[in-house]
């Protein structure tokens, strides 16, 4: 008896936290891309997240890589990148890349990470591939970075699954529950323009 009043709990409790979890965004707003073949997710679109948000999740930053870097052509790694930080939570490897907007993050990040994950997925994680993080110390192949995703304006490359991606995606949300940091939609005419 008590078996099934605790399962009958947990099944309660996941239809809770599914109910909630429409309220932050709606299949207009959110796309999410992970069940079967496909290696990434796209979502929150209205968050701005910083480095401080990321870390709020356990993820720890080992070390910072400059955006402005660039191959032996002249062009840039990551075009339109503000910040590059590599780091790891729950024991599995993490790049964040942070631009200025979802947009950004969207049509200048995912193609870059798309390219930096996709040998990967189809070896389906055998090898590794070389990121701005192998490049930027002259290193390549230290990091399985089998999948991306595309959360509100940053690119989080995601070692072996999309799995990692979205739990870190979910952290996200808890450490920033609501749209844009404080402030900042004020001043990109967002909120509050009482008109």
């Amino acid at each position: 008896m008590k078996n099934l009043a605790l399962i009958i709990i947990l099944i309660s409790s996941l239809i809770i936290i599914s109910g909630c979890s429409g309220d932050e965004s709606t299949a207009s707003d959110s796309e999410t891309q992970s069940s079967g073949d496909t290696n990434y997710i796209i979502t929150l679109p209205n968050y701005i997240f910083t480095l401080d948000h990321a870390k709020e999740t356990g993820w720890k930053s080992s070390k910072t890589f400059d955006p402005a870097a660039v191959d032996d052509e002249g062009n840039l790694y990551t075009p339109g990148a503000t910040e590059i930080h590599y780091g790891f939570r729950q024991r599995k490897d993490i790049e964040v890349r942070f631009y200025e907007s979802h947009e950004d993050a969207l049509n200048l990040g995912a193609p870059v990470a798309a390219t930096a994950t996709e040998n990967l997925q189809e070896t389906g994680g055998a090898q590794s591939v070389t990121t701005l993080a192998d490049a930027g110390v002259g290193v390549r192949g230290g990091t399985k970075y089998a999948a991306y995703a595309v959360i509100g304006n940053l690119v989080a490359l995601c070692e072996l699954s999309v799995e990692t991606c979205e739990s870190f995606s979910d952290a996200l949300l808890i450490a920033n529950p609501s749209p844009f940091t404080s402030g900042e939609g004020e001043a990109k005419g967002l909120k509050g323009s009482g008109n």
